[in-house]
């Protein structure tokens, strides 16, 4: 794959990362980007576009921002509780 493809690949991941960051204004919104982040760090990995380190990373990203949409939504149930 040449580097261009790779480029293109990445900033496809980081774009869909940022989304998910800013996040969604419906869950089912939320849901629909998180299989759409997973599926190309997996497709990116399985062509070759990323290498091993790379895709742990966005996992890890990916993980991170959920981890904490389920803490700030926790907090919230809490609050009204």
């Amino acid at each position: 794959m040449n580097l261009s493809t790779q480029r293109d690949v990445i900033s496809i991941i980081e774009a869909r990362l940022e989304a998910m960051r800013n996040g969604s204004s419906s869950p089912s919104g939320q849901a629909r980007l998180e299989g759409e982040i997973e599926m190309a760090i997996d497709l990116a990995h399985l062509t070759g576009a990323i290498d091993l380190p790379l895709r742990n990373h966005f996992i890890a990203r990916r993980d991170r921002m959920i981890a904490n949409d389920h803490q700030q939504w926790e907090r919230q149930c809490r609050r009204l509780a």
